[in-house]
Formats: structure tokens, sequence, C-alpha cells
């Protein structure tokens, strides 16, 4: 302990120097009763470039308020260093070294991925008076994927599992899965992380259970009779992940925290050129080899800030990005939750996520009648056409359908109706093709009264419209008129009467 805090203030000045050099970080996803980060083989680092006025992140992407006493310890100089203690324990150690000697390269590229979320995380660990520290617990959940699933189903960058995601307010259904929404998984995983600091009282514990849940935590305490996460493990009453997990953590927050000290910024000026993971260690301790591979470039642009746009009609993020000049795997990555690369109907309620320096251009085109921000295709019903069935041959929702056709009475759609379908990606698809029927005999004849229709007439012969239109050569939306004589199924001679 004594040692770690004199390498700190050792480098206070030259962390100084980086919080004016250096930019924010980004967003993730959780796990709390999470199940399995091992499936994720390495972690990744957080640290950016110049922080542009209000930005919140600091050096490495700590988090440097307007008043960072509230939030950060601070030495003589003033300089931030660590607002936790991080102990000199031989397993953090164990696992700095290991990540400085075989990383690299996943460091970087995880450093890389964090900076869309950085500066958003950075805003609400300090609104909530959080260690800045927990920037890093992306790194060992996600790699900061915002798509990442691991082996035992957890989600995101926090990898949250689904019997987690529930308690937290967190939707999951065909058009979404809020476990990869940035925004609100981060607010649900710090939300978690609280709740477990306050139930134990310190952070080592808080991560444990975050890791493996609080209800083994709490067995564990009872067998061990000791509330000091170092004792229980060394007393081997935690889950071997759970005990490696906190170790893992530590380590990964000394290196996210200054990741220019392992080589994992490219330096100003070199920008989009492979920096070397050389495997370099903090003050005190010993370098580690250098990495055979070239890291992946970190950039030394600022983190984004991001802002929310309710929606009031379904968008395709492709077109808005058309549109509107935002990229669309920009777009694709911020709303990573959409299932569909579609925003859902207005009754679902969203709120798209774009850049703030975008959302002038996203606002004006939203609100452009003209803007075709959603493709259609067309379908004319036909007999036995439901919008369940014609949603599963155009691979589209059955509620985009509706929100579609909002004069269609799903229950009473008359034939020959033109439909438009939303058209989804590039899938646009031919109609189905007709039910094969058994051969009918239109043998009989039948005269057409007022107010007759195929479709009335087809119902009482059992015959579908379609097939009665193209026996007697008539559209199937043609007007009947009064006295025509329509062949129909049978050997009679000819009817009359209207068969409706």
């Amino acid at each position: 302990m004594g040692r770690d805090l004199f390498r700190r203030k050792a480098l206070a000045l030259f962390a100084l120097v980086l919080a004016f050099a250096l930019a924010p970080a980004l967003p993730a996803e959780q796990t709390g009763a999470r199940g399995d980060s091992s499936a994720l083989s390495g972690p990744a680092a957080l640290e950016d470039s110049a922080p542009p006025r209000g930005d919140p992140a600091g050096p490495g992407g700590l988090r440097v308020p307007d008043n960072p006493a509230a939030v950060v310890r601070h030495s003589r100089s003033s300089a931030p260093e660590f607002s936790l203690e991080i102990p000199d324990h031989p397993a953090i150690a164990h696992w700095e070294q290991y990540y400085a000697r075989h990383r690299g390269p996943e460091l970087a590229a995880a450093l890389e991925r964090a900076r869309l979320f950085r500066r958003h995380i950075a805003g609400e660990l300090h609104e909530r008076g959080l260690p800045a520290e927990l920037l890093a617990l992306p790194v060992l959940e996600s790699h900061y994927r915002v798509r990442a699933v691991s082996r035992s189903g957890a989600v995101g960058l926090w990898q949250i599992m689904i019997n987690t995601a529930v308690p937290l307010g967190l939707r999951r259904d065909l058009w979404l899965d809020e476990r990869r929404d940035f925004w609100l998984a981060t607010r649900a995983a710090l939300r978690k992380l609280e709740e477990d600091h306050r139930r134990f009282g310190s952070w080592p514990l808080a991560l444990a259970a975050y890791n493996g849940g609080a209800g083994r935590l709490s067995r564990a305490i009872r067998a061990g009779e000791s509330e000091d996460f170092w004792e229980l493990r060394a007393k081997g009453l935690l889950p071997r992940e759970t005990a490696e997990y906190v170790p893992k953590f530590y380590a990964l927050a000394r290196i996210c925290s200054y990741p220019s000290r392992y080589g994992l910024l490219t330096p100003p000026g070199g920008v989009g050129t492979a920096s070397r993971f050389r495997g370099a260690a903090p003050a005190g301790r010993s370098r580690g080899s250098a990495s055979a591979d070239a890291a992946p470039a970190v950039s030394w642009e600022s983190s984004p800030l991001w802002v929310r746009i309710e929606l009031e009609r379904s968008v395709e993020l492709a077109l808005l990005s058309r549109a509107s000049g935002v990229p669309e795997d920009l777009l694709v990555t911020a709303n990573a939750e959409l299932a569909l690369g579609v925003t859902p109907p207005v009754g679902h309620r969203y709120a798209l996520k774009v850049p703030a320096d975008s959302q002038e251009r996203v606002r004006a085109v939203l609100s452009d009648p003209q803007a075709e921000l959603l493709r259609y295709q067309y379908h004319t019903v036909r007999t036995g056409d439901t919008f369940y069935g014609l949603s599963r041959h155009y691979a589209v929702a059955v509620e985009l359908i509706q929100s579609a056709n909002p004069a269609v009475d799903p229950r009473r759609m008359q034939l020959g109706t033109v439909l438009k379908v939303p058209v989804v990606g590039s899938a646009v698809r031919e109609p189905p093709a007709a039910a094969p029927g058994t051969r009918v005999a239109y043998a009989g004849s039948y005269t057409v009264q007022a107010g007759d229709t195929l479709w009335g007439i087809s119902q009482r012969y059992g015959v579908a419209a379609e097939l009665l239109a193209a026996a007697n050569h008539r559209d199937l939306d043609e007007v009947l008129r009064p006295g025509d004589t329509l062949r129909v199924p049978g050997s009679e001679g000819p009817r009359e009467g209207s068969a409706q």
C-alpha cells in the first residue's frame, strides 16, 4: 500500500500534464449475477486526447470534474490520483504483468472502442460520486464490445444476464434488447454496483458481488466470518472466477488509467499508425517483455457527447444515415440494442442516440414529412392473407405493417386492397405464391344480381376469389354488373340470385 502511494505521488506531475493532453471516455453494459467473464480473453484500455471544454474525462479517461476534490483524492501537487485504494497485492501484480506482457493489442483495441462511450460513462460516474476507475470494468467484462455475448448468455458492455435485466428495468422484446443500450445499461450497471457497495461496504466486495452474485458472496462471508475480500479469497471461500475477477479489475484499473505508460497511446501527430505495445510497467515494477505484435492505433480524437431524441415514427438507420450524413456504423453502434436496424413503432417509445454535434441535422430530417426514412414494397390482399402471415413472409414485424396501413382493419381486409409493407435492410421479397387448391370444374353458371361481388360469390361456392376471377377472365377488384353471367363450380344449369 505504501509503495503504491509513493508511486502515485511520484507520477502526480506526469498525470497533471496528461490531464491537459488527453481526452475523455465512453459507455458500457453490466453483469450483476451475470455469470461468466472468463469467456472474454483479455481486457482493454480507456484513454483519449485533449478534452474539449466541458469534457468530463481527464487523463486515461478518469473523471476530472469541475470540483475534483468532490470525487478524487489529491496529492500536494493537486494532480488527480486514483479514487480507489489499489492494494499492493501479489495477485494484482501478477495480472498487471500478465496483461502488460500478453494482452497489449487487445487492450489497445478495447481502449479505442471505449472512446465512443468514455465521456458518457465518466459523466455518469461523476454524477453518482462513484470511482472513476470503474471505467475499466467494461474492459474486463466485454472489451467494450456493445454486442458481446458470454457463454452464459450475459450481453453487452456490462455483460448483463436476462434475469438481472428485468429487475433493473431493461426491456427485451422483438424490437430491442436494452442490455446492449450503452446509455440505459450503464445506468443499470452502476445502480447495481451502488447497491452492492451499500450492502457490503467495500469496493472489492461490491465487485465480487457484481461478478458472482450477492447471495453467494453473503454465504461466503458467513462461512468465513469475515468481510474482507482478500481474507475470503485466501481461505478459498470464493468461486475461482470471482477470486481472480477483483485482482484483474484492479490491474486493469492501473493500466487503463495511464495507458500511455504501457505503450498503448499513439503519440500526437501519429494518429493512424500502429503503436508498438512495449509491455511497459509502472514505476517501481519490472518492464514486461515486448509484444511481438503491433497494437492497434489508439485515436487521439476526443470522446463524443451523446444526446437522445424521442422518435415519433419508425426509421431505418441506414436511410437516416444517408439523409443526415451521420455515419451508419456510428448510428448502428450507438443504437446496438435495435434487433432489426429499424426503430420500434411509436407506441414503444424509443429514444435514438446521436452525437450532439449532429443532432440539429438529424432533427431536421426527422421533422421532414417528405424524408423517406422507411422503405416500402406493396402487396395486394388475396384470400387467406393475414398481417401475421405477411409479416412472416416479408420478414417484418406485424406492428410495422399495422403502423404503415392505419386505415386497414386486419380482421376485415378487402380482397384487392394494396398494403404498404416496410422493407427492412435490402430484403425486398416477391409476394407469396397462391395457395395450391384442388381442381375445380367451373361447369355451372351464375347470374349476377345487384350488390354482388366476386368475394361474396366465391364464399358461397367455397372457392378462392382469385380463382373465380381467373376462371371468368376478370380482375379481382372489378365491379360486377347485374345480369352478367359467371362461370361457377358445379354442373347445374344457370342460377340466379344474390350470393351474399
